[in-house]
């Protein structure tokens, strides 16, 4: 149901690739690591499903005050995570 409304957090990666330090190492044993992109969301629904992942997923990536925002060369190297917090309850103070 494109109304639905829930907590939303968009996370953007990195791909870095690392190679094994050893000296008899091939393309074969180089190994892919993630490093934090991007990431925005709320824990107060305000927009519908349908249209807080588009809004969250363009502001995760380019006003994420920790990073630069991404650049189009980066986008083949990135992927992209959708969290829903579905059964999210509030905690008792």
């Amino acid at each position: 149901d494109p109304s639905v409304e829930c907590p939303i957090f968009v996370t953007w990666e990195k791909q870095k690739s690392t190679k094994n330090n050893n000296n008899n190492s091939t393309a074969a044993d180089a190994t892919t690591a993630w490093q934090l992109r991007g990431c925005i969301g709320t824990l107060a629904p305000r927009l519908p499903l349908a249209t807080s992942v588009g809004e969250y997923a363009i502001t995760s990536a380019i006003r994420d005050r920790r990073f630069t925002p991404i650049h189009l060369s980066e986008v083949s190297a990135l992927r992209v995570s959708v969290s829903l917090l579905v059964q999210y309850e509030d905690c008792a103070h």
